[in-house]
């Protein structure tokens, strides 16, 4: 036979149960938006510097195919050889490059998901 006693406490006792599934499941959500927010300011970050960069490094190609043709004598020659210098980049690139980027993005973006130091 169960007293009112026991129920009471039985009923205490599921409500600490709901109130800490609560509680962690908040904490759950929290820690989730805080990670993916750090990741989406990450990758912001690292896109605008990538920007800047791109844009850096067209000016100064600009500037090395027009001091190129210029030495060459004809103007498109430089940018020709330009060019020639990015797709030969990118050959070499796609060839042998891709592993020593993949993998260490990835690393990056699983280290920063799953660090726990600070959440």
């Amino acid at each position: 036979m169960i007293t009112t006693e026991h129920e009471n406490s039985v009923e205490k006792l599921l409500h600490r149960v709901e109130d800490y599934c609560t509680t962690s499941f908040e904490l759950f959500k929290l820690k989730s938006v805080r990670k993916v927010a750090g990741v989406i300011a990450t990758v912001a970050t690292h896109l605008v510097t990538l920007i800047i960069a791109t844009l850096a490094v067209l000016i100064v190609s600009i500037g090395v195919a027009l001091w190129v043709g210029e030495t060459l004598g004809k103007l498109y020659y430089g940018f020709f050889a330009v060019g020639g210098f990015y797709v030969l980049a990118a050959i070499l690139f796609f060839s042998f490059g891709e592993a020593s980027v993949k993998t260490p993005l990835a690393n990056a973006l699983n280290e920063h998901l799953l660090d726990d130091e600070n959440g």
